[in-house]
C-alpha cells in the first residue's frame, strides 16, 4: 500500500468511525502570476463552491498558514511565497474576502518554527508587509501557536478510535473558532506524499509540548527546535502535561507514523475551508528521466508570445508535452551519475568573550564553554610556527588540541594532542 492509498483508507472511517461525508465542492482556477486580480480569482472560485458569506457571515474565521521552517532556509535562493510558504498576496487576498462576506474574526496563525514569539515577527522576518496585511480587512489578528500564545491554557481534542495519540493539546485558537480553514501549499512531503490540505495541519501541533525540545512534566514556552524525536521518529512523548502515545511499540518509522499523525489531527480539528496554492515546478531533474518517446510534442515560446508565463517568460520560454508517462519509475538512466558539490563555506566568526571589556570581565555568569578556540585561517611561519592565544574557560580541565591542514605542497596533515592546563 502506498501512503497515498494509505491516506485515503485512514481518512475514510476505520480510523476515526466518521461518518460517510458527501463528497465536497471544489474549484480550480488558474493564476499566471501572484499580480494578478487575487480577490477576483478566488471571489469567483467561492461563489462556484455557493458563496462564501454562508459559511463565515458574523463568523471567527481561523486560517492556518503554511509557513514551513525557517524563512532563512531559501530552496534554491527563490522566493517563499513560490515555493514552500504560503504567498502574502494570496493572504491578503483571503483576508479582504473573509472581510467583504461578513466574518466577525479574521485569525492567522502558525506554530512559527523554532520560536514562541509573536507571529508578526516571524512573518516580518519572512518579508512580509504585516501592516499591509491588517489593512486588508476589519479585526485581524495573528497568533503563533508554537506555544500557549495569547491563550490561558491549551485545549485538549479528541481523536475518536486515533492509533498513535488518543488525543491533542493544541493552542487555545483551534477550538475557539466557528470556521476552520487550511491555506496550504500544494507540496509532495516526503513522509505523506501529496496530501492537498491535510499536511499542513500537522503544523497545528504545539513545539512547546511536541518539540524535540519540549518539557519532559510540561510544555517549554521558549521552543527553539521542530518536532521530529516526537512525532516523525517517536523517540521520546510529548511534555507528560499531554496524552502519551497509545502503542510505544509501534513502528518508529516516519513512513508509518506521520500520515497517520496527520489523519488524527485532521480528524481532531476538521478543515471547514480547504486552499490550496500551488506552487512553481523547481525539479529539473525530471527532464533526465525523459527520452523522445516521452514526447508528444515541443514549443518554442519567444517575445509577446512569451507573455503566457508571466515575468518567467521575459528570456523566452520552452514547453515540453508530454505523453501519458511515469517521469521517477519507467526509466532508467544509464552512466549518469547525480552528483551535487558542496562547494566553498565563507568561515563564521567563532565567539569567544570579550574578557577585556570590564562587564564580561566581571560577570558572575560563569564560562563553561567545551569549545575553546576555532581558527581556519592560521598560517605557520618560515620555522613551522603558529601562535595563538585563548581565553579558558571556568572548569579546570585539559583541553584536546586537533590542527588539521595542508602543507605547502599540498598535503594534508593532521595532529591531534593534549594540553594541560595549570591554574596560577
Amino acid at each position: 500500500m502506498t501512503r497515498r492509498e494509505l491516506l485515503a483508507a485512514l481518512a475514510a472511517a476505520p480510523l476515526v468511525n466518521a461518518k460517510e461525508a458527501p463528497a465536497p465542492p471544489v474549484s480550480i482556477a488558474r493564476c499566471k502570476t501572484y499580480n494578478e486580480d487575487l480577490p477576483e480569482v478566488l471571489g469567483k472560485m467561492f461563489d462556484q463552491l455557493g458563496g462564501l458569506s454562508r459559511v463565515v457571515r458574523n463568523k471567527t474565521v481561523t486560517v492556518k498558514l503554511n509557513l514551513t521552517g525557517s524563512p532563512a532556509l531559501k530552496f534554491q535562493g527563490r522566493a517563499l511565497g513560490v515555493t514552500h510558504y504560503s504567498h502574502p498576496k494570496m493572504v491578503g487576498a483571503v483576508a479582504y474576502l473573509l472581510d467583504q462576506a461578513g466574518a466577525r474574526r479574521i485569525r492567522f496563525v502558525e506554530s512559527a518554527w523554532g520560536t514562541g514569539g509573536p507571529l508578526e515577527e516571524y512573518m516580518l522576518d519572512s518579508g512580509w508587509n504585516v501592516r499591509q496585511l491588517k489593512g486588508a480587512a476589519k479585526n485581524v489578528d495573528f497568533e503563533n501557536t508554537n506555544a500557549l500564545g495569547l491563550g490561558k491554557k491549551y485545549s485538549r481534542l479528541k481523536v475518536d478510535g486515533g492509533t498513535v495519540f488518543p488525543a491533542f493539546d493544541l493552542n487555545h485558537a483551534y477550538e475557539d473558532t466557528d470556521v476552520f480553514m487550511s491555506m496550504a501549499k500544494l507540496k509532495d512531503h516526503a513522509t505523506c506524499g501529496v496530501t492537498l490540505s491535510m499536511k499542513n495541519i500537522f503544523g497545528i501541533t504545539p513545539a512547546s509540548i511536541y518539540g524535540d525540545d519540549a518539557g519532559e512534566k510540561g510544555p517549554n514556552e521558549t521552543p527553539t527546535k521542530g518536532r521530529v524525536s516526537v512525532c516523525h521518529l517517536g523517540k521520546r512523548n510529548p511534555a507528560a502535561s499531554a496524552p502519551k502515545e497509545l502503542d510505544p511499540a509501534s513502528s518508529r518509522d516516519p513512513g508509518y507514523r506521520m500520515p497517520r499523525i496527520v489523519t488524527e489531527l485532521v480528524a481532531a480539528r476538521p478543515i471547514d475551508i480547504a486552499l490550496i496554492d500551488g506552487i512553481e515546478t523547481t525539479d529539473v531533474n525530471d527532464f533526465l528521466y525523459l527520452t523522445s518517446n516521452d514526447i508528444e510534442k515541443i514549443e518554442v515560446f519567444k517575445g509577446a508570445n512569451a507573455s503566457v508565463f508571466g515575468s518567467n517568460g521575459k528570456y523566452g520560454a520552452i514547453a515540453f508535452y508530454l505523453k501519458d508517462v511515469d517521469l521517477k519509475n519507467n526509466h532508467t538512466i544509464f552512466s549518469v551519475a547525480h552528483v551535487i558539490p558542496l562547494g566553498y563555506q565563507k568561515p563564521a566568526q567563532f565567539y569567544v568573550p570579550k574578557y577585556e571589556v570590564d562587564s564580561v570581565l566581571n560577570s558572575a555568569k560563569p564560562d563553561l564553554r567545551t569549545t575553546i578556540y576555532w581558527n581556519p585561517k592560521l598560517v605557520a611561519d618560515s620555522n613551522g610556527n603558529v601562535h595563538v592565544k585563548f581565553y579558558t574557560a571556568d572548569n579546570a580541565n585539559d583541553y584536546l588540541v586537533v590542527f588539521e591542514g595542508l602543507t605547502n605542497s599540498g598535503e594534508i596533515c593532521r595532529y591531534v594532542g593534549l594540553l594541560k592546563r595549570k591554574d596560577k
